[in-house]
């Protein structure tokens, strides 16, 4: 399998309010839970991680303005994954260990 990883962030428009970057620009956002991605469990914010994300195109848009050509898409999320190093930790207990449950 090979895969060409690109920049997704996105310049700021009017009709959203997004958690803003350095550059003047924003990032594209996921959110999943960890019945959907149990790996979550053992991650931390600010660190990055690799997903695998298959996806249904929903919406296909060509917009032109005089000689420059914009096209975009909007995408269902059918499955997510996580490349890992399969530690093999009980997620369950990672969760309930950080809201103090045992």
């Amino acid at each position: 399998m090979s895969y060409t990883l690109r920049n997704a962030k996105v310049k700021y428009m009017d009709d959203v309010s997004p958690s803003t970057m350095d550059d003047g620009e924003y990032a594209q956002t996921l959110r999943f839970t960890t019945d959907q991605l149990p790996e979550i469990a053992y991650w931390q914010p600010g660190e990055e991680y690799y997903l695998v994300i298959k996806v249904k195109e929903t919406e296909h848009s060509i917009e032109k303005k005089g000689k420059e050509v914009s096209e975009e898409a909007n995408f269902e999320v059918v499955e997510v994954g996580a490349i890992s190093d399969d530690s093999g930790e009980n997620y369950e207990g990672k969760v309930k260990s950080k809201l103090n449950l045992k």
